[in-house]
């Protein structure tokens, strides 16, 4: 936390922070309090000696200039550089000009917006309950019941189901030399850019059923029915099918009379990572979808550390949703970003006003879009969420495309089309896998011993 008290007037307000200070502590809530007085006309030294005999009449006096303790700085004393530099990673910050401590927290917490009312559902009619048809084409190579590949070896297929899942994540990687991507059967993804660790654009899941940081959800906006188009977050209980190939992932599923076809990709020439999305109607009605896209961003090494100084917010000129890390030595002057070339019903860029909050990844409350919040995020909830619909008649179909990426600038419009990078030209992967026949004989097959093991 840090204070500014640039005269007298603000001895209050540090009085009470102090005592805030070691209730925190009795409660086993550590925090640096970090006292700034004077302004840059000068030393004040009446002031300096207030606040410390303030201090010493305290029991937060053993703590002064210890770890987990009080800090009193002159303000003028301090390069503009470390003025900056504290004004970032602090979690709060406080003026004296601004009133107490309670009227400080009272005026933010005024400002802060209300939670957008949940969306009513109703049930869905027998004739739309979700398909249990096998997506998987019949005879696959090495089947194993879960998956297998396909006739031409060039793809690995997995099929996922209630009560049918592999024992491990089917993983495949999308990279380029200076970006990549992880994304499992099960729709899961990670993303980063250069340094696998320090460049983290989205969280690593630490298992294989919580969230991982980037979801995509269909919702029926008649029925109020929301499923995934992937295995996870939102199963919609019907049969999956994950297409791994080299250089791409495509997940395929049909649920509610709707068929849906999301297609991964990275970009071959540039820090892209693209996800497109196809939806088809098969049922006897028109139907109103709405589709969401949602991210949460790291920008550094891990989302605990990084996440609280990631400030995002809206492009103007591209309409991009943009986030950027000046605490992240490996993000500093760049930015990430999330973009669609779907008409863009709403967007938010605080996680607490989206439809996927961490606790509801499988059963998201979605929101009305009116109610999302066109701001900065507060820095513990970066997140960017887009929502738009579409409307598919009978028997029709419709596409959108989504993309997230670490560049300087958004001046490359010629990338921000799926159409610019995919497909992904086969002589590539074929120089990369050193083979052109199968994915099994891009792998270093050899007899299972003691000391190796058979991938």
């Amino acid at each position: 936390m840090l204070a500014h008290v640039r005269d007298g007037a603000g001895l209050a307000l540090a009085r009470e922070l102090v005592k805030a200070h070691a209730w925190w502590r009795l409660h086993g809530l550590g925090a640096d309090l970090v006292l700034w007085y004077g302004d840059s006309g000068g030393y004040r030294h009446q002031l300096h000696e207030d606040l410390m005999g303030m201090i010493a009449t305290h029991s937060e006096a053993r703590l002064l200039d210890r770890t987990g303790g009080v800090h009193v700085r002159a303000f003028g004393t301090i390069p503009n550089e470390d003025r900056v530099l504290m004004q970032a990673v602090a979690r709060v910050v406080l003026f004296d000009k601004r009133g107490g401590l309670a009227e400080q927290l009272r005026r933010a917490t005024a400002q802060a917006p209300a939670a957008a009312a949940a969306l009513p559902a109703t049930p869905l009619a027998a004739s739309a309950t979700a398909s249990t048809r096998d997506p998987a084409p019949p005879g696959l190579l090495f089947d194993n019941g879960i998956g297998g590949f396909s006739l031409d070896g060039r793809e690995y297929l997995i099929r996922t189901a209630p009560g049918l899942q592999p024992p491990a994540p089917r993983c495949n990687v999308l990279a380029n030399p200076s970006f990549a991507s992880i994304v499992a059967h099960s729709g899961q993804a990670h993303t980063w850019s250069g340094d696998a660790l320090a460049g983290r654009l989205t969280p690593h899941p630490d298992d294989t059923v919580s969230g991982s940081g980037e979801a995509f959800y269909l919702r029926d906006e008649a029925s109020g029915a929301v499923w995934s188009p992937s295995a996870l977050p939102a199963p919609s209980g019907a049969p999956y099918l994950t297409r791994h190939g080299f250089g791409y992932s495509i997940f395929e599923h049909e649920a509610h009379g709707i068929a849906s076809t999301m297609t991964s990709f990275v970009a071959l020439e540039a820090p892209l990572r693209y996800t497109v999305l196809r939806v088809r109607n098969d049922s006897d009605a028109p139907r109103q979808l709405s589709i969401t896209g949602y991210v949460e961003w790291v920008l550094g090494t891990g989302r605990a550390q990084a996440a609280p100084h990631v400030l995002s917010a809206r492009d103007a000129a591209s309409g991009a949703l943009v986030a950027r890390s000046a605490w992240s030595e490996e993000f500093a002057g760049r930015a990430a970003f999330f973009h669609v070339d779907a008409s863009q019903a709403a967007f938010t860029c605080d996680r607490l006003g989206s439809s996927a909050a961490p606790a509801t990844w499988r059963s998201p409350r979605p929101r009305h879009a009116a109610g999302w919040q066109v701001r900065w995020a507060p820095p513990s909830t970066p997140a960017r969420c887009y929502r738009w619909a579409s409307l598919c008649s009978r028997a029709s179909s419709r596409s959108g495309c989504s993309c997230s990426a670490p560049v300087p600038r958004l001046s490359s419009r010629r990338w921000w089309r799926a159409t610019a990078a995919w497909p992904p030209p086969p002589p590539h992967w074929r120089r990369c896998t050193a083979t052109g026949a199968g994915p099994w004989t891009a792998c270093r097959w050899r007899r299972p011993t003691r000391r190796s093991t058979c991938w």
